[in-house]
């Protein structure tokens, strides 16, 4: 239960400002070397492994 309350936390707090920073840098035109999905993809698996480990 602590987990998954964790896992909602980190989505809301870090992940959706995650994705929201690489979208608005992307539209700015300060994309990075991959479009903004897949790096909030990576994002969150690794947020995930962290959490796990």
């Amino acid at each position: 239960m602590l987990r998954q309350y964790v896992e909602q936390c980190v989505d809301a707090v870090v992940c959706r400002r995650v994705d929201e920073l690489f979208r608005d840098g992307h539209r700015r035109g300060m994309a990075a070397v991959a479009p903004p999905e897949p790096l909030s993809e990576v994002t969150r698996c690794e947020l995930e492994r962290l959490l796990t480990s």
